[in-house]
């Protein structure tokens, strides 16, 4: 989706203005998925199968766009979504957080081959100031917004640990024909819903009270939508 990374600085960047657009073409090859926060899990379900992955990092869930290699289902030729809700990683384009050595700090990158970029039209990423140039209003806000979604990330894993320790993620390989030939996701988890029944009545009270139940019911139900595939 990033295909030319560069920092964001106001020696580059004094000129350049950022254009919001309904035009998501950059995710057009996006095969597989997306990440979700635990906020979007509710609205996600709707339209996207919701899988989960689990790694070394921990256990994440992902909102599935088709099983072709370099698919996306749900983009129009035009480049325009064809459901109402977009994950948040798909809307923050062309703008990423750069990581540094300090876990505690980050940097703000864009591509900058975006068509969301250009020096006529739109607002620009900065302004300029007696001294030279200053960040922008709306430079402020993406990076913020960004900030906030990273944050969001490392809390949601630590909520969906217990899936984990409690041993209730089962690998799946889902199989289907599209154009009369035969696609294969393999890698990624679902909850085995017998497994959770086995569980304590100690976990499974505290699991409701905390509204982990709520999201593996939801995880459950979304997965109906592969019939959409």
């Amino acid at each position: 989706m990033f295909k030319n990374l560069v920092n964001i600085n106001s020696k580059d960047f004094s000129r350049v203005r950022y254009n919001e657009s309904n035009n998501y073409s950059h995710a057009k090859n996006m095969h597989a998925s997306v990440l979700l926060t635990l906020n979007e899990i509710s609205d996600a379900v709707c339209f996207y199968p919701i899988i989960f992955n689990l790694d070394k990092f921990g256990v994440t869930p992902y909102a599935l766009f088709g099983m072709k290699k370099d698919q996306n289902l749900y983009i129009n030729e035009d480049g325009t979504w064809k459901v109402p809700f977009i994950p948040a990683h798909i809307r923050r384009y062309p703008f990423v957080l750069g990581k540094t050595d300090d876990t505690t700090k980050a940097y703000l990158m864009v591509d900058k081959d975006a068509p969301q970029l250009d020096e006529k039209q739109g607002n620009l990423l900065y302004r300029k100031t007696k001294d030279g140039f200053a960040e922008s209003k709306i430079l402020k806000d993406i990076q913020t917004y960004l900030v906030n979604l990273n944050h969001s990330n490392r809390s949601m894993k630590e909520f969906l640990k217990p899936l984990f320790d409690e041993k209730v993620l089962v690998q799946k390989a889902l199989k289907t024909k599209i154009d009369g030939k035969e696609h294969t996701l393999k890698g990624f988890g679902v909850v085995d819903f017998e497994k959770v029944k086995a569980l304590s009545d100690e976990t499974l009270a505290n699991w409701a009270r905390t509204g982990l139940l709520q999201i593996i019911n939801l995880h459950l139900l979304s997965l109906k939508n592969l019939n959409k595939f």
